[in-house]
């Protein structure tokens, strides 16, 4: 009996030692997203990076932890866009005017059927 109430006070104990070292290994990783200043200066490069890290954590986080990222990672894909927009529309700028007439054209077709 007494050996029973020891083994459980070592798993017990085995069991919160296990969760502060996983707590511990999520808030040093979690640590490169919070201390991310000006996500509008990174690069496309450095962005990607970001977001394919924060989608692949290194151990299971909890939903509390998932959640607490949720904001950076919201932003991070707004800047990807937002390059992504300015490099397509940088490209349309570089056609030929007549190419740029037919693409208008063919978007305010689609817009005024979703309209």
């Amino acid at each position: 009996m007494k050996v029973e109430r020891h083994l459980d006070s070592v798993h017990v104990r085995y069991a919160q030692l296990n969760e502060a070292l996983r707590r511990s290994k999520v808030e040093s990783w979690q640590q490169q997203f919070f201390s991310l200043e000006n996500i509008d200066a990174l690069t496309k490069f450095e962005t990607e990076k970001f977001l394919k890290a924060i989608n692949n954590p290194p151990i299971e986080l909890k939903e509390s932890e998932r959640q607490s990222l949720q904001m950076i990672e919201s932003k991070l894909i707004s800047h990807i866009d937002q390059m992504s927009m300015d490099d397509i529309l940088n490209r349309i700028e570089r056609l030929p005017v007549m190419i740029q007439r037919q693409l208008y054209d063919a978007l305010s077709e689609r817009l005024v059927f979703e309209n």
